[in-house]
């Protein structure tokens, strides 16, 4: 047990040293805006009323388990600090990290302790999963959904009907935490097929023993199979609440989710990433073709580093070519399945982000834990490959403590957005004008006030902000928008002033703007029968009686 307490003393110095500074970050808007959504003193109704609706603020999503952590969080610590929630965060980034260690320790991966600690170091401090820690809501759900379904995996693995009623009950909280968890059951078909649970244990064949696949116990299959159709009862179980929970709250976005771009996207991602922050890059921000092209090299790389450690027969014997072919087999699986196109499929959420490519890459790093499982076992590479584990490391490292100081307050988080991302306001006003036409016209406020901080002149997003702000009855902060609208605008500009100025029923600076209208349009009979609303209004005003 010394190594299990050695690794984790080193993921914590490790972890501390990354995003320790981040003890003293003020909250991003998105995350004040869902954690001030919650009650003070939350109580049982509360708690439950999260499995009858939508929990998400902005993007209307379902996610109860992870929601309810941030309730009780919410009110136990409050809203005056940040750093409790991000230092739950960092540590089930580490919890991950661990239960990762734990699903290729041990059977049918047993993969060697050194090499499998370095990947997955890698694995935690990959730059894709900062988002995990410094976007405090999005960050939990995903973090979740990763802990239960790699707990879920260890125990699955382990047989006997405890141990996968166990792992049902994972995999159910993983639902309840994130969307991308339904992948799981497609990962658990897969391993039958590979025959992943009858690979022989290494120490066999590291003494030489020469033994194929563990021999089928009576009904292997069929239970397997058994346990497989119950993971997708629960599934399609889940499907069913999550349907009843949404129902009514249908948002008429459409994210890009091209396959081929959200392909390319997650290989860009995950082999060569960048070193600023893009949590929701939109297509030509993204995309780099020689960053994609260096990608692609990386990726044929490590096919290549798999085919030399599986035929050198120095690394791998003759008798565990084939066990080795089935680890690597479910590896891509992983990869295949966990990839954006897929896995976001049935998520919510309007554009993709970065941090769904972290589920995606564990496969990568999965694959350089088994290639080292390989190198380690020939003495004369075990020296370069302690070389390239831990340059590789401290790069990851440096690139997420990096990122840091993009985190520090929200208007440095959003001074970055902007430069990086010009696009980035538009897409926001599509998004509340998506969540307006469904209704939703407080998440649609929220919207269009982040969409002005990162576009402060867009007078699609002002136009869009005033008509929620009319519509949520803060007629005040609606005239203040109009005013500047028409400050520099055109005479419709100063049209939905007047209309703001006879909603607010101060008939005479409406009557004074329609007039002026109508002198500039006078044939606009629409413009009339406003004045003569406000006309009427004011003598109404004026007469003894009022």
């Amino acid at each position: 047990m010394r190594w299990i307490a050695q690794g984790v003393l080193i993921l914590t110095l490790a972890l501390t040293l990354v995003y320790g500074f981040a003890s003293n970050f003020d909250f991003l808007f998105e995350d004040q805006a869902q954690l001030a959504a919650y009650p003070r003193d939350p109580q049982a109704e509360d708690y439950r009323a999260l499995w009858h609706r939508p929990t998400e603020v902005l993007t209307r999503t379902w996610r109860p388990v992870a929601h309810a952590t941030l309730m009780a969080q919410r009110g136990a610590s409050g809203l005056d600090d940040a750093w409790p929630y991000r230092l739950l965060n960092v540590f089930l980034l580490g919890l991950a990290g661990v239960l990762a260690c734990a699903v290729f320790k041990f059977t049918p991966f047993e993969f060697r302790r050194v090499p499998l600690i370095l990947a997955m170091l890698g694995w935690v401090f990959h730059p894709v999963a900062t988002g995990c820690v410094y976007r405090i809501v999005a960050g939990r759900e995903l973090l979740l959904m990763m802990v239960f379904v790699l707990a879920a995996f260890w125990l699955y693995f382990r047989n006997g009907f405890l141990y996968r009623g166990l792992a049902l009950l994972c995999f159910v909280a993983a639902l309840g935490s994130h969307e991308q968890a339904w992948v799981f059951p497609l990962l658990l078909g897969v391993a039958p097929v590979l025959k992943l649970p009858l690979i022989p244990s290494r120490r066999d064949e590291y003494r030489g023993a020469n033994q194929g696949l563990s021999p089928l116990v009576s009904g292997y299959e069929w239970k397997e199979w058994l346990w497989v159709v119950v993971f997708f009862i629960v599934l399609g179980g889940y499907a069913y609440v999550r349907r009843l929970a949404l129902r009514g709250v249908a948002i008429g976005w459409e994210p890009e989710r091209m396959p081929i771009r959200a392909f390319l996207y997650g290989l860009q991602g995950t082999f060569l990433p960048f070193r600023e922050v893009l949590h929701e890059p939109t297509w030509p921000v993204w995309w780099s073709g020689w960053r994609l092209f260096g990608a692609l090299w990386i990726a044929m790389g490590l096919i290549a580093l798999c085919v030399f450690c599986l035929y050198r027969t120095d690394l791998t014997p003759i008798w565990g070519r084939n066990e080795e072919k089935r680890r690597l087999a479910f590896m891509a699986a992983w990869f295949l399945l966990w990839s954006p196109p897929l896995a976001v499929l049935w998520t919510r959420e309007p554009a993709f982000t970065e941090m769904s490519l972290w589920p995606f890459s564990l496969a990568a790093f999965g694959v350089l834990a088994w290639a080292g499982t390989r190198v380690w076992s020939e003495t004369a590479l075990r020296q370069e490959g302690w070389v390239l584990g831990v340059s590789f490391l401290i790069v990851l490292m440096a690139i997420s403590f990096y990122r840091r100081v993009e985190h520090r307050t929200d208007g440095d988080y959003v001074a970055h957005w902007s430069r990086r991302d010009p696009g980035a306001g538009r897409r926001l006003e599509a998004q509340a004008r998506a969540l307006a036409k469904a209704g939703l016209w407080d998440e649609a406020e929220l919207l269009t006030r982040r969409g002005l901080m990162l576009s402060p002149d867009d007078r699609a997003l002002m136009n869009l902000r005033r008509e929620a702000l009319e519509r949520k009855g803060r007629l005040e902060e609606a005239l203040a928008v109009a005013r500047e609208l028409a400050r520099e605008g055109e005479d419709a500009d100063r049209e939905k002033l007047a209309d703001t100025l006879l909603r607010m029923r101060r008939f005479r600076e409406a009557s004074d703007l329609y007039t002026l209208l109508l002198e500039k349009h006078p044939d606009t009979p629409r413009l009339k029968e406003k004045l003569e609303q406000s006309l009427t209004g004011e003598r109404e005003e004026e007469s003894p009686g009022s």
